[in-house]
């Protein structure tokens, strides 16, 4: 919502998003883009057991499986009934919470942030959701820039606004790969289940290595 306030880019995109002149891409009107990250690609027909997927240039993740899968390609995707074809690009780093009603339902609940190795740039957009404070710099815009080379993953994070959010815990969690050991602002920090726990919401740099 953030990119489409600001300068119209809409949170559903065609798939020719990616290379206006791929005509592969061009012709394709049964998968999207949803946001930067993310390929969507449902069953469209009654009975379909699996589908065709075209991954564009770059790498990818199945959501489902965190089976990493190199592109450009077309691939085999099975579509179960309790589940729509996912993939997230190399390089994402994807906030999430709880579902939420309403605006004021649950402000101080738990973050997540999943992580998804390569290399990439990936923004959080937050105000309080109530007021137009936001257009006098009352807002926070988080910028993860991530860095990987197979062995070591770094996450650069950079904040721009004057909003604070509520004091909240920050869980990371790895997708892909097996952490070794981590580093935060270059202070050793604990994995667990491929998992962090962040309670310092002032941190800037995470490091992780990659058994």
């Amino acid at each position: 919502f953030w990119q489409y306030a600001t300068w119209g880019m809409p949170m559903m995109r065609p798939m020719f998003f990616e290379d206006p002149a791929d005509e592969a891409l061009l012709a394709l009107d049964d998968q999207w883009l949803f946001g930067d990250h993310l390929l969507v690609a449902p069953a469209l027909e009654e009975g379909m057991i699996a589908r065709d997927v075209l991954l564009p240039a770059g790498d990818w993740y199945d959501f489902w499986s965190d089976e990493r899968l190199a592109g450009p390609a077309v691939i085999s995707s099975p579509t179960p009934l309790d589940r729509v074809p996912l993939f997230v690009r190399a390089g994402a780093a994807l906030p999430m919470g709880p579902v939420r009603q309403f605006v004021e339902d649950k402000p101080d609940a738990p973050l997540e942030l999943h992580i998804y190795p390569g290399s990439g740039v990936s923004w959080l957009y937050e105000d309080d959701g109530e007021t137009l404070r936001y257009r006098e710099g009352d807002y926070r815009l988080t910028r993860f820039k991530m860095d990987f080379d197979g062995h070591r993953l770094r996450i650069q994070r950079q904040m721009a606004g004057d909003w604070q959010p509520p004091a909240r815990a920050l869980t990371v969690v790895f997708h892909g790969v097996l952490i070794e050991r981590a580093f935060l602002d270059v202070t050793p920090h604990s994995v667990i289940n491929n998992q962090m726990q962040i309670e310092d919401d002032s941190w800037q740099i995470l490091e992780a290595m990659i058994v």
